[in-house]
């Protein structure tokens, strides 16, 4: 029972906040800090969730290697910083990483001799 009232609460929420902006119309104006703030909270929002996940990642339990993560991460900034659209700078990191851990694994296994 809990689960459906946070499936509908959490509902009601995002249509809340996806109809507000229709409702107010224009009679709510935001100044120029705050929609430039606004403009610039989704990719703050991803950049947070990239930041804990690659922390997860690294972490030594975590069971993967850190350098096809970083590489895929050095990757992935370079495109995004040459301006690539977000689908390209995505599967620029996935191409690294699955090619830093194909090249990674015999490196690493030759230096630690089997």
């Amino acid at each position: 029972m809990s689960v459906w009232v946070a499936v509908i609460v959490a509902g009601l929420g995002s249509y809340s906040l996806r109809v507000l902006p229709f409702l107010a119309g224009e009679r709510v104006h935001l100044s120029e800090r705050a929609q430039a703030g606004l403009r610039h909270a989704g990719m703050g929002a991803i950049t947070s969730l990239l930041v804990l996940g690659v922390v997860g990642l690294l972490r030594p339990g975590s069971g993967l290697q850190a350098v096809p993560v970083v590489v895929a991460i050095i990757a992935a900034t370079v495109s995004a910083l040459l301006g690539r659209s977000m689908l390209m700078t995505v599967l620029i990191g996935a191409a690294a990483f699955a090619l830093a851990s194909l090249l990674a694994g015999p490196v690493v296994q030759g230096l630690l001799g089997r």
